[in-house]
């Protein structure tokens, strides 16, 4: 079978809580810290979310990180390579799949509330939502990746 992506401006198009989805799967995971003392997670680069200051990873990342694997939820495992052991099991570090969240970052390409109307998938899949409308007068998000969704609602 074969899937086809929508434009993120179409309804129909599906929204992500998770930072991580499978589409990440090799890709380069980095750790910046922010000036408030957060840590802003990217992938190849672009900020994916941003964990609040403290305990925020369960180890240290450095330098370029490789995810293994991803189950796609909201603290789903994402499994990471951060000693080039090509994804060896007695190698890896696990850490809980976060929600996308962004605090003191500048994140360009958003969507704010009340522009998006979200409904849950039927049959449900968790952390996942489905646009209805966006009441935007030109939305400009064509075929780039990822789009941040400001209008989550939790259940």
């Amino acid at each position: 079978a074969l899937f086809g992506t929508r434009d993120p401006c179409k309804a129909g198009s599906r929204w992500n809580r998770f930072a991580f989805s499978k589409l990440d799967l090799g890709k380069t995971l980095q750790v910046e810290e922010t000036e408030s003392g957060s840590a802003l997670l990217l992938i190849d680069g672009i900020p994916r979310t941003e964990l609040p200051d403290g305990s925020w990873l369960p180890f240290t990342l450095s330098g370029d990180n490789a995810i293994c694997s991803i189950a796609e939820y909201v603290g789903g495992p994402v499994v990471i390579d951060n000693s080039n052991s090509m994804c060896s099991e007695m190698m890896v570090d696990i850490l809980d799949n976060p929600a996308v969240d962004f605090r003191d970052s500048n994140v360009r390409r958003m969507i704010a509330s009340p522009d998006a109307h979200l409904e849950d998938l039927s049959p449900t899949v968790l952390d996942t939502k489905i646009l209805k409308s966006l009441k935007l007068p030109s939305c400009t998000f064509a075929a780039t990746y990822p789009i941040f969704l400001k209008a989550w609602s939790s259940p």
